[in-house]
């Protein structure tokens, strides 16, 4: 048991040496069958709207155990899997290439160290494939990954399921004829206190999300509803494509609430989805301490 746990503690801190793959980056493509012999093509998914999320873990892996008992990914999958409103596939990857099948099984023929059956109480589906885990450039176990339909990947924490549902939502997803949506929001600032004012200059990813292409947008910038900027973009963006929107620097004196808009899509006023069209972000005055 021993030799077993120093054996993890020593691959654990040897995986952390490595590279991880940069936060929304494309996410490399697989084409893989299950531990069942159902076959799973990511970018299929994602082409069907599908949200990815990938749970990444080695069976001899402590921190992995607990938080897979934890179930986040299973409530995850119950409720925005197939069975719920399937919008989200879950998929669990075993990531090392030195333990078997029988490890995943917590059966006597692993060839490593496994705590338990790891297939018992869930339901979504087990890719028992360490090339994922390299593709994904995974430096520790376990390691969460969220893939949006535009093939970005984002690597989370060891969320519970409402968390996790809650980065979900802010991935982009097409719909529509004509959609546009505000993504990647940067306020100019890390701060929402104000101190003797503050200068920033907001800027966020202007994300394509109908079947038309993306030729025209309108936006506005207000400081407690008086609008302070326009902005107009021309240019052309397939589905999911971006550009990048920056407003020039503003200064803001005192508390209030800073809200960025999408006004017009293809010269249309509003778009086929309202629901990302909106930012709002708050903001206070700083506390004086003697």
């Amino acid at each position: 048991m021993k030799k077993h746990l120093a054996l993890a503690l020593f691959l654990s801190f040897a995986l952390l040496l490595t590279a991880q793959l940069p936060q929304g980056t494309l996410a490399p493509d697989f084409s893989v069958q299950d531990i069942n012999g159902q076959n799973w093509h990511l970018y299929e998914l994602l082409d069907q709207g599908k949200i990815v999320v990938l749970e990444v873990s080695a069976t001899w892996c402590q921190p992995c155990w607990a938080y897979h008992n934890g179930h986040a990914m299973q409530q995850l999958y119950e409720a925005h899997g197939p069975a719920g409103d399937d919008k989200l596939q879950v998929l669990f990857v075993e990531g090392d290439p030195a333990t078997n099948l029988d490890c995943l099984y917590g059966q006597p023929g692993c060839n490593s160290f496994s705590p338990g059956n790891w297939i018992n109480g869930t339901t979504y589906p087990y890719l028992d494939n360490p090339a994922i885990a390299d593709s994904f450039q995974v430096a520790y176990f376990p390691t969460i990954y969220l893939i949006c339909p535009n093939k970005k990947a984002y690597q989370l924490g060891q969320l519970n399921a409402e968390d996790l549902w809650l980065k979900a939502l802010g991935c982009p997803v097409a719909s529509g004829t004509n959609n546009a949506g505000i993504f990647d929001y940067d306020a100019g600032t890390e701060l929402r206190e104000i101190c003797e004012g503050l200068k920033i200059m907001p800027s966020f990813s202007l994300i394509n999300l109908g079947s038309e292409p993306l030729t025209s947008a309108s936006f506005n910038l207000q400081w407690n509803n008086n609008i302070e900027q326009t902005k107009q973009w021309t240019g052309y963006l397939p589905t999911y494509g971006e550009a990048i929107i920056s407003f020039d620097s503003l200064s803001l004196n005192g508390s209030g609430n800073l809200k960025t808009t999408l006004t017009s899509v293809n010269n249309l006023s509003g778009d086929d989805d309202f629901s990302n069209n909106v930012r709002n972000d708050e903001f206070s005055i700083a506390s004086e301490f003697d």
